[in-house]
C-alpha cells in the first residue's frame, strides 16, 4: 500500500496524540483526527495501524515510516 507525503503528514500528527493520550494522560480529540485523516482520504487500516503503534510505548525508538513500512505501507 502506498500513502502519499501530505498523508503522512497528517499520520505523524495523529501518531503524536494517540502517544500523548494513551502514555501522558492527554486529552482526547479522535474526531478531530478521524476528521483530518478522513479528508486526507487515509486508508482506515493504515489510521487502525498507527493507532495501534502509539499503544506500544516503545515505538518512539522507531520513526513512523520505519514502523509503517514493516506493515507494507510506503511513502510516495
Amino acid at each position: 500500500m502506498q500513502i502519499t507525503r501530505k498523508q503522512y503528514d497528517y499520520l505523524q500528527g495523529f501518531y503524536a496524540h494517540c502517544y500523548a493520550v494513551y502514555h501522558e494522560k492527554s486529552d482526547a480529540d479522535f474526531g478531530f483526527w478521524a476528521s483530518q485523516l478522513d479528508e486526507a482520504n487515509v486508508p482506515w487500516c493504515v489510521q487502525n495501524s498507527v493507532a495501534v503503534t502509539a499503544e506500544d510505548k516503545g515505538s518512539m525508538s522507531l520513526y513512523l515510516s520505519t514502523h509503517l513500512a514493516n506493515r507494507g505501507v510506503s511513502i510516495h
